[in-house]
C-alpha cells in the first residue's frame, strides 16, 4: 500500500492487510495529514520517512519487522502495536512526544529523536541498540533496558534521570557536548563501558562500573551503590575531567584504563 503524497484534510486510516505500507519517495514528496493518522500494516513494514512529512495529530502505528516514521514538525505518537522483534524509529524535526505506554523492540533497534526539541520518556523502553536523542534536553523517567549498545544525546542541554532504571548490556555512549549529565538511580546497571562527554556529570551504578572515554566537567561517580555482598571494581577509564573528580567504589577496587597511551587528566 503506497500512500503517495499530498494532503489529507482530516483523519487518515490506512489498512494494508499484511502488505507493506510506503509513500512516494521523490525529493519533494511529502504526506500532510491534519487529523489522526492510523496505519495498520498487520505484521508487515511501515516506511514513512520523507523528511517533509507533517502528521499534525496523533499517529497510531501497527506493523512488523521494521516501522519507521519521520515528521518535519512535532510528532505525537500513540502507543505503537509492534510484532515481536520489530525495529522501530520515530524522528521529529521538532519535538517527539512519546505515548504513556511501553515500547519494546526485542532483539531489534529502537530509535527516538527530537531533532530540534526535547525528548522525555512516558513509558518503559526496551530493545537491542537504543538511541534516545533530544536536541533541547533528554529526560529519562522510566526503565530503559538495552540488550545492546545504548546512545543518549543532546546538544548543549541536560540529560536528566528522574526515575526508572537503566540496564545496558553493551557500551553506553552519553554525549551532551556541554550539558549536564545526571544518571543517578541506584538501580542502574551499566554492564559495558560508559563513554561520557558533557558538562558536570553524575553517574551511579548498582554494581561495578567501567568508564570508557571521558570528556566532562566535574565528575561524580558511584559504583556498588546499594552495597552488594560482592562489590565489583570501579574502572575510571581515560580522558579528561574538567573539574573535580569524586569517585566512590563502596568497597570495590578502583582502577583505570591501562592501554599504552591511556591517561586520566583531572583539572
Amino acid at each position: 500500500l503506497n500512500l503517495g503524497s499530498g494532503t489529507v484534510g482530516g483523519d487518515l486510516q490506512a489498512t494494508s492487510n499484511n502488505g507493506a505500507v510506503t509513500q512516494a519517495t521523490g525529493a519533494t514528496e511529502k504526506l500532510v495529514v491534519t487529523g489522526i493518522t492510523t496505519i495498520d500494516a498487520g505484521a508487515e513494514t511501515i516506511t514513512l520517512t520523507q523528511q517533509n512529512n507533517d502528521l499534525q495529530n496523533t499517529v497510531n502505528l501497527t506493523g512488523g519487522t521494521s516501522v519507521n516514521i519521520q515528521d518535519i514538525n512535532n510528532l505525537l505518537l500513540g502507543a505503537p502495536v509492534l510484532a515481536q522483534n520489530t525495529a522501530f524509529s520515530a524522528i521529529a524535526g521538532q519535538t517527539l512526544t512519546l505515548p504513556a505506554a511501553p515500547i519494546a523492540t526485542g532483539n531489534q533497534t529502537l530509535t527516538l529523536r527530537s531533532l530540534n526539541g526535547s525528548l522525555a520518556t512516558s513509558g518503559n523502553l526496551s530493545g537491542t541498540g537504543i538511541t534516545l536523542s533530544g536536541s533541547s534536553g533528554l529526560t529519562i523517567g522510566h526503565d530503559v533496558t538495552d540488550a545492546g549498545n545504548l546512545s543518549l544525546s543532546t546538544t548543549d542541554n541536560m540529560i536528566n534521570q528522574t526515575g526508572g532504571k537503566i540496564l545496558a548490556s553493551g557500551t553506553t555512549t552519553v554525549n551532551t557536548v556541554t550539558g549536564a549529565i545526571i544518571l543517578t538511580s541506584i538501580s542502574n546497571d551499566f554492564q559495558g563501558p560508559v563513554n561520557l562527554a558533557g558538562g558536570t556529570t553524575q553517574i551511579t551504578d548498582a554494581n561495578g562500573l567501567t568508564l570508557g572515554t571521558l570528556s566532562t566537567g566535574a565528575l561524580t561517580v558511584i559504583a556498588n551503590a546499594p552495597l552488594p555482598a560482592t562489590p565489583g571494581a570501579l574502572n575510571l577509564g581515560s580522558g579528561t575531567v574538567g573539574g573535580d573528580l569524586q569517585a566512590t567504589s563502596n568497597n570495590g577496587a578502583v582502577t583505570q584504563a591501562t592501554g599504552a597511551t591511556e591517561k586520566l587528566v583531572v583539572t
